[in-house]
């Protein structure tokens, strides 16, 4: 939305403690900001030139009732936003006040379409929440941003063709994906305790994580090895790279199909229905 965008943390914290997120150590507890102080911060950015915003909250319908104040706000003032939120949070008259206070994207932390995985990770998600958030939010004309996970406790050699049959059931449903390669960060559930999520953590010097598909340096953009500081029990690492390598097949051939399929002069800009 242009580059005059900006962006917002309304509230510190999560109500979950996913088993891959460290943002438990870094914030123990919810805060938020009331729906007043955060509309008063709204009316400063746009008089400073603000034309959009992001909510970088790790879950910004935490709170409904003060949500319902925050969309009524926004929709008097008119100013288009996008946030993050669970999938269990984006039920349709949720996202509906969202829709008609101007939100123009949702990112939603499916992570897996394996219930295993949901499950081991903590996620207290469904595959069902998962697939029924993606359709309510692209029911509402809002654009889906869809972000998935590899090589986390959980996995089988399988998990990956889960995943790719579920999003190719969902095509044309979502208008971003992004997945990233699980790392166990420092003070996550399983940095503390890999052996009770399954796994074991063979690396721990922090500056190998990276959790990117790819990489700017001097020489321009490069992929970033098949690599993982994990092994997880039950898989050899041939089948726990495999799972990795389909989705990045997967991703560069949705992301070339997407780039032919949009017209030269929509593929600049947020407005492009990419795959990252």
């Amino acid at each position: 939305h242009g580059d005059r965008g900006n962006i917002i943390l309304s509230s510190r914290g999560c109500v979950n403690r996913c088993a891959f997120c460290s943002g438990g150590i870094c914030f123990p507890r919810v805060q938020l900001h009331s729906a007043e102080r955060v509309l008063e911060e709204v009316d400063r950015l746009v008089e400073s030139g603000a034309a959009s915003f992001r909510f970088l909250d790790d879950m910004f319908a935490i709170s409904l009732g003060r949500l319902a104040e925050i969309c009524a706000g926004l929709a008097k003032r008119g100013v288009p936003w996008s946030c993050h939120t669970r999938v269990d949070r984006a039920l349709p008259e949720v996202v509906n006040m969202m829709a008609r206070s101007g939100c123009y994207e949702i990112g939603l932390g499916v992570e897996s379409f394996d219930q295993r995985v949901l499950d081991v990770c903590n996620k207290n998600t469904t595959v069902e929440e998962n697939v029924a958030a993606i359709e309510t939010v692209h029911a509402h004309g809002i654009d889906c941003h869809v972000y998935l996970m590899i090589g986390t406790p959980g996995e089988s050699a399988t998990t990956a063709d889960v995943n790719i049959s579920w999003l190719r059931k969902l095509a044309g449903k979502f208008d971003r994906l992004q997945f990233s390669s699980f790392m166990p960060f420092p003070g996550c559930p399983v940095w503390r305790t890999p052996e009770s999520f399954g796994v074991r953590i063979t690396d721990r010097d922090f500056r190998h994580f990276n959790q990117h598909q790819y990489m700017r340096g001097e020489t321009g953009i490069t992929r970033v090895p098949l690599w993982s500081p994990v092994r997880i029990d039950g898989l050899s690492l041939e089948e726990q790279l495999g799972n990795l390598r389909k989705m990045r097949e997967y991703v560069t051939v949705l992301a070339e199909f997407r780039r032919l399929r949009i017209p030269p002069d929509e593929q600049s800009g947020s407005r492009q229905r990419g795959v990252l």
